[in-house]
């Protein structure tokens, strides 16, 4: 039976947004000599005079940076202190450079999938066992639920949570050459995704932001804890 101690966290997400990032254009070689210096594995991606892009490999890091935005996200967390640490150092770097002090959002995400063996599971975990009921009105309009999908907002002081809960069927796409294989194990196809996405509401000074802190916050509240099956009726 599908419970919330079966989900998989796929991906962290931390995000910036900003005015006036302009130094981007003069500083970007610095930005990525420092970086590198730091994070000798780290590799440069694509970078144009829109955006820059890099990797840290061994770890699914993917990093980025523009005249407007910071962001850094990781695929599979399997170390939760080293997202955190690694998103503080390199905002730090990137944002002296280009001579931030004021964010205009900040944004974490966390998405997590449970796989299920068919849509119905989904609509159960949803609709019939207590997280949300349908009256017998509701039910006269048809018996079938196709697309089983929730959001709501949560909202506190300057800082607001985005849940969406929902079913998700996908294919994994992606192209390596021969004879180089792509361990799929992890990946799941079918499956209820719950993403829940903090974001500031207000504009936020630099000097009292330490992005490590929050991050590791978040990661606590996020954490999906297992719940009591609701029984039958």
């Amino acid at each position: 039976m599908l419970s919330y101690d079966s989900f998989t966290l796929e991906r962290a997400i931390f995000e910036l947004r900003f005015h006036a990032g302009y130094l981007y254009w003069d500083n970007c070689g610095k930005i990525w000599c420092i970086l590198s210096e730091k994070w000798p594995n780290l590799s440069m991606g694509k970078v144009d005079t829109s955006q820059a892009n890099f990797q840290l490999d061994d770890n699914d890091i993917h990093l980025s940076f523009s005249y407007n935005r910071f962001g850094v996200h990781q695929d599979y967390p399997k170390k939760r202190d080293f997202f955190p640490r690694f998103t503080d150092e390199s905002s730090q770097v990137i944002l002296e450079y280009l001579q931030i002090n004021t964010f205009t959002r900040i944004g974490n995400r966390y998405q997590y999938m449970s796989g299920v063996d068919d849509i119905d599971e989904v609509t159960k975990l949803l609709v019939d066992r207590g997280l949300f009921n349908i009256s017998s009105k509701m039910e006269n309009l048809g018996k079938k639920i196709s697309e089983p999908n929730i959001k709501f907002l949560i909202e506190k002081n300057d800082i607001s949570i985005t849940v969406r809960i929902g079913y998700v069927k996908r294919e994994l796409e992606f192209s390596v050459p021969k004879p180089l294989k792509v361990d799929e194990s992890a990946f799941i196809k079918q499956g209820i995704s719950v993403d829940l996405d903090f974001f500031t509401t207000k504009p936020v000074d630099r000097g009292i932001l330490n992005v490590a802190d929050l991050i590791t916050t978040h990661q606590r509240s996020s954490r999906l804890q297992p719940i009591k099956e609701v029984p039958e009726t």
